[in-house]
């Protein structure tokens, strides 16, 4: 029997991984990232933020990895601050910057 892969949940039928798509909003007051995992427990997720500025998106069945996405950030986090909460199915994170990236003349002493 063949399995019907636009069924949840469509990582079990397949061992390739996979990305999934997201809505990012980055303005000068912070960062708003929204993803829709139906079907996907909060254990199974692997939220990771690198100060290079780069969101690590992980999902796990059974041990391995399904879903692997960098999400890359045109602005500086306050990752101190970070939050994130998934409910009915889609994984909300916000964080504030760090400030307005701002033309700068610098001072030489």
């Amino acid at each position: 029997m063949i399995p019907n892969v636009f069924l949840p949940p469509f990582w079990e039928y397949t061992n390739v991984t996979r990305e999934h798509s997201y809505q990012q909003d980055e303005t000068d007051e912070g960062l708003t990232l929204i993803i829709k995992l139906p079907g996907i427990k909060k254990e199974d997720i692997e939220l990771k933020y690198y100060s290079k500025g780069i969101i690590s998106l992980v999902i796990k069945s059974d041990g391995d990895p399904v879903i692997n996405q960098d999400i890359y950030l045109q602005r500086q986090i306050d990752s101190d601050k970070i939050e994130a909460t998934l409910e009915l199915g889609v994984l909300n994170l916000t964080a504030p910057s760090l400030g307005k990236d701002t033309d700068k003349i610098i001072e030489i002493r």
